[in-house]
């Protein structure tokens, strides 16, 4: 497995402060993402050992001067759907948002693919990650199920299928899980965490791949 495994803790283990959910996220084996890093005591966070590969949120800087994007560290832009979670949000489509970071063309700017959003949006998942790596234009690939935005396995997205295709384009990027817990948060890892195991491309587990 060539990519990295990361998981949201602002929408797992819910019950528990941040920083113990950042703490058993990592005793997982999983890196972590948060969201807006502003409303965190980073302190307390980076004490918990684990490695953070992704943070939303930023209080200066500007991808349309030089002097503002100067201030940006690499950026990741996402596709959001409007249909369920995002009415009236640009970009809803996730080749439109592609399109955008590639006629940006800065260094400091990739796109967050977020297939719960693009499934949502427009489908076509694999081609859509084809696209985007030829294009090497990927930050971060997000995931999560469809409907719900559960982990995978709980919905109509192939995840497995969807991992066979990384594998098999050599993405050695981030795969993060930013999703509720179907039922409980461990369980939702456990099923995150086998679906992106190349294990599960065998047919004793999934009978129609070889």
């Amino acid at each position: 497995m060539m990519y990295t495994l990361a998981a949201c803790a602002e929408m797992l283990y819910r019950d528990r402060p941040i920083q113990e959910r950042a703490r058993r996220i990592h005793e997982l084996g999983f890196q972590v993402e948060i969201w807006d890093w502003s409303r965190h005591d980073l302190a307390a966070l980076a004490r918990t050992g684990a490695v953070f590969s992704s943070m939303t949120g930023y209080i200066r800087g500007s991808l349309t001067n030089e002097d503002g994007a100067a201030e940006l560290l690499t950026f990741t832009l996402e596709n959001l759907n409007t249909a369920v979670d995002h009415p009236g949000v640009p970009f809803a489509r996730a080749a439109d948002t592609l399109a955008l970071v590639a006629a940006v063309n800065r260094p400091g700017l990739r796109m967050n693919l977020d297939l719960y959003h693009a499934q949502i949006g427009e489908g076509n998942l694999i081609a859509l990650l084809r696209r985007a790596h030829d294009l090497d234009l990927i930050g971060e690939i997000q995931v999560a199920d469809v409907p719900g935005h559960c982990e995978p396995g709980t919905g109509e997205i192939n995840y497995p299928a969807i991992a066979r295709a990384l594998t098999d384009l050599g993405y050695d990027g981030t795969v993060a899980m930013e999703a509720w817990a179907a039922e409980d948060s461990d369980l939702a890892l456990e099923r995150f965490r086998t679906d992106f195991t190349p294990v599960t491309f065998s047919t004793a587990t999934h009978g129609g791949f070889s």
